[in-house]
């Protein structure tokens, strides 16, 4: 059938954006390291490791950006590879340190507004002044405790979840537990554990010794404000002093610090107790104040908002002429149907980063998906739906808002943030504005985009079984559908936020002179929001999904393992990309490392690509026949060429497979090793065809629209894999071979 064109907009030429690398603690082009010389408006300056300065336009940097060959670290530790990682922390231990940061949180809004705090009077606080004194913190510490418990509980109306009372720790542990998280830039990681904590000391010095000197490295910390120097000549008096009674006593004499130790000894310390001995109390929290006053947002990726709601159907299809083509039968489909969004918007450009549809109420899974879908690249999308315009709007952000519900609250999605560096802050109320804005979108303005949908008996959003009797809703042409109005008609149209400027224009004309973070890495994002399950290692490596992954380290893994008495089978940790299968990550016990796959696997192959073959190989060949990478390939190759695989990459209205379901899809398509039969390298794969209609359904792996995650996995398992009988020539002396001269591939 033929379709009607994209729609076409006036829009200037391409900008691209500006990346701000001024906070990168590691600049990688092509595994080449650099640091930051300068950088404005027109170009940046960079200057490798043997010293020599190099210019980059943003066009060339954007460039590399988009074939993957430039990389920046953030933070204290790299954002790749680094520690610490919150996403692998245990739960419950997760759980603890974001109560804990909440709380430390709320005493930091209270202190900086003062007893007037709303609600504090009410709950019987009576000081004049809130402080870090044992005697404030013991009146406040219930108040808080109180607070935030109730915020989260106010969280878990949906799911039934159960929310247990969490208690505080004791004023002097607040207070040490206050320091731990000023100090380190008011980073939950700080809290997990005791990690980051202050006054870490080498251990093989002397107990005793180790007394001494720090009571004088606390020297520092006063109002007399004494530096380093003079702090460490006190030390050696007092040393000096002691070890000449020690003498006479036959005791043992205390040692002397180096002067480098001594300096880490203050530095340990930490910022935020140095300077409230040296400066007060009052300074100490100006200068680590995590509360901003008033929004000023100019950049984008500033403040992000995140938000969620139900989509009323019938009012939506009304206004959109759509219910005119509907059945009775089909009408009280929609009515009882329970369709969710979640959103995310960029408050300086109005621009929408993620759009996210599911038929399940809202979880840590759909917030998750919604939140890499903004910091990733969505061009595929807006070219499978047909839109006139890219959606080109992802970047990394500064500070996440969102409200109290438990898609949010859920320690796996705080742990992603934390991890990007960003700041996750809590409101009490929704996104009710910005929802607003784009529910009148769908109701006023769809007339403009629906000749896309002439001639059809909206069959494609209502589905049918084989038998005709059955009809359900199909999320993935409502996708499409609504996602094609936000990109090509509610970016292209003024908004009054913005002062009559479009979406669009504000994002091309605000990344054009501010500098935004740069977007993630695939090895990056693999790190973050690769689905994470436990494998064996082999004398092959890792295998997944049929590809084995090797690395040096992964071999030590396994003879360190197999070495320990009664040890278990060798295993670790891996995380997995779902768009690029050609690499792994692991973690070997203090790091993730990147492995690459043994075979010559193409570096673009994605799950949905791979196991689609599979899933052809095991319905067309004998089931004995051997698995060759160079046949599977081909599979990939005509799934490209047929518009399916880039259907299927764009996810609309699926969610991100889980590590059952994945191993589900192993039990029934890779219970063979695949022959890496390619003499060399694997030929380059077929560039992704976008489909001719945009309304096409993709590969069918993976389709997880049910109920619940646990029907759909139970769905899965109950799958039923169609093979060929086997071939009546096939050796029963060695079933694992087919070598026997005669091959029936066809």
């Amino acid at each position: 059938m033929a379709v009607a064109a994209p729609l076409a907009f006036d829009r200037p030429s391409v900008v691209v954006p500006m990346y701000y690398l001024g906070d990168a603690t590691g600049i990688i082009i092509d595994d080449k390291d650099y640091v930051l010389v300068s950088q404005d408006v027109k170009k940046t300056v960079l200057r490798d490791r043997n010293g020599f300065d190099e210019d980059f336009s943003h066009e060339q940097i954007y460039a590399l950006h988009c074939e993957n060959r430039f990389r920046i670290e953030r933070g204290s530790s790299e954002l790749a590879l680094g520690l610490p990682n919150l996403t692998d922390v245990a739960p419950h231990k997760l759980e603890r340190a974001f109560f804990y940061a909440d709380a430390l949180d709320e005493f930091v809004k209270i202190q900086a507004v003062g007893p007037d705090y709303p609600g504090l009077r009410e709950a019987g606080f009576r000081r004049k002044k809130v402080t870090l004194g044992a005697a404030c913190l013991e009146d406040l510490i219930p108040i808080i405790e109180k607070i935030v418990n109730e915020q989260s509980m106010r969280g878990t109306t949906r799911g039934g979840t159960v929310w247990k009372w969490r208690k505080l720790v004791c004023p002097r542990h607040f207070y040490r537990l206050f320091n731990v998280y000023a100090e380190n830039g008011f980073r939950v990681e700080s809290l997990v554990s005791g990690h980051n904590g202050p006054g870490v000391i080498p251990s093989r010095h002397h107990p005793d010794d180790l007394l001494v000197w720090l009571d004088h490295a606390k020297l520092y910390a006063t109002k007399k404000r004494p530096k380093v120097k003079a702090a460490f000549q006190m030390l050696q008096a007092k040393v000096f002093e002691l070890n000449a009674e020690r003498e006479l006593r036959g005791q043992r004499l205390h040692q002397m610090p180096s002067a480098e130790l001594f300096a880490k000894m203050v530095k340990s310390l930490g910022k935020y107790y140095i300077v409230a001995g040296r400066l007060g109390e009052d300074i100490a929290n100006a200068s680590f104040a995590s509360v901003r006053n008033g929004l000023q947002i100019r950049r984008p990726g500033q403040r992000i908002e995140m938000d969620e709601w139900k989509i009323d159907l019938v009012t939506l299809l009304t206004f959109s002429g759509l219910t005119r083509k509907m059945t009775d039968e089909e009408l009280d489909l929609i009515k009882s149907a329970r369709i969710w969004i979640t959103t995310v918007i960029d408050v300086a450009t109005r621009a929408i980063l993620a759009m996210r549809f599911s038929a399940r109420g809202p979880s840590k899974d759909s917030s998750l998906a919604a939140l890499e879908m903004a910091v990733s690249n969505k061009t595929l999308i807006s070219s499978v739906i047909g839109a006139g315009s890219p959606w080109l709007y992802n970047v990394l952000f500064s500070t996440l808002v969102t409200d109290w519900g438990p898609a949010y609250r859920a320690v796996e999605l705080r742990a992603s943030v934390a991890q990007l560096r960003g700041e996750h802050q809590f409101t009490a109320a929704g996104w009710a504005a910005g929802r607003g804005h784009i529910e009148s979108l769908f109701k006023t303005q769809s007339l403009r985009f629906l000749h896309w949908f002439e001639g059809r008996t909206f069959a494609n959003v209502v589905e049918r079984g084989p038998n005709g009797a059955v009809a359900k809703l199909n999320i993935d042409e409502l996708n499409r559908f609504l996602v094609r109005a936000i990109v090509d008609i509610y970016h292209h149209t003024p908004h009054e936020g913005l002062g009559g400027e479009t979406p669009h224009n504000a994002w091309l004309r605000l990344t054009a002179k501010h500098g935004i973070l740069p977007p993630l890495h695939p090895d990056q994002r693999r790190h973050v929001f690769g689905t994470k399950m436990r494998r064996s290692i082999s004398d092959k490596g890792v295998r997944f999904l049929g590809i084995h992954y090797n690395h040096p380290k992964l071999q030590q893994m396994r003879r360190d393992q197999a070495a320990l008495p009664g040890s278990k089978a060798p295993s670790t940790d891996i995380r997995i990309d779902r768009f690029s299968l050609r690499k792994i990550s692991f973690f070997d016990g203090s790091e993730w490392v990147t492995a690459e796959a043994s075979m010559g696997l193409p570096a673009d192959v994605s799950v949905w690509e791979w196991v689609g073959a599979a899933k052809e190989h095991a319905a067309i060949h004998r089931a004995n026949a051997k698995m060759k990478l160079s046949v599977l390939l081909v599979a990939v190759n005509d799934l490209r060429r047929a518009g399916h695989a880039a259907t299927a990459r764009a996810e609309l209205g699926t969610d991100v497979p889980s590590a059952k379901q994945y191993a589900v899809a192993e039990k029934n398509y890779f219970d063979r090793e695949i022959d890496d039969d390619f003499d060399g390298p694997a030929p380059d794969l077929a560039e992704l065809q976008i489909p001719h209609d945009p309304l096409e359904t993709g590969i069918d792996a993976f389709r997880h629209l049910g109920t619940s995650r646990a029907a759909v996995e139970a769905q899965a398992e109950a799958e039923k894999v169609v093979r060929p009988d086997p071939s009546g020539f096939m050796n029963p002396a060695d079933p694992s071979s087919d070598d026997d001269g005669i091959d029936f591939e066809y």
